[in-house]
């Protein structure tokens, strides 16, 4: 397998992993998984996510995809590369 071949790979790990599929009702959350979990039961189950997908929309509840990128660190970033109070809201 080529380098640009494994980096990409890698970048599809990532997306995967920063977006969550979010099922809810009322503003409560009943799931929140990360795309890469979603895709691997419904790789091995197809038949039960399809099946509890349509009775999460009957029933009323939101399906949707969150990015959770602005959340996350950079990609290789650590905790010891992000400055003190990087998070910090600042006051005016």
């Amino acid at each position: 397998m080529s380098q640009s071949s494994r980096s990409r790979i890698r970048e599809l790990i990532h997306k995967g992993n920063v977006r969550h599929v979010v099922v809810e009702k009322d503003g409560r959350r009943s799931v929140d998984l990360p795309v890469n979990v979603v895709v691997a039961a419904a790789i091995l189950g197809v038949w039960v996510v399809g099946i509890l997908l349509i009775l999460a929309v009957v029933s009323g509840y939101t399906v949707r995809v969150e990015d959770h990128e602005a959340d996350a660190p950079a990609a290789g970033a650590s905790a010891e590369d992000t400055p003190p109070g990087a998070g910090a809201p600042t006051e005016s």
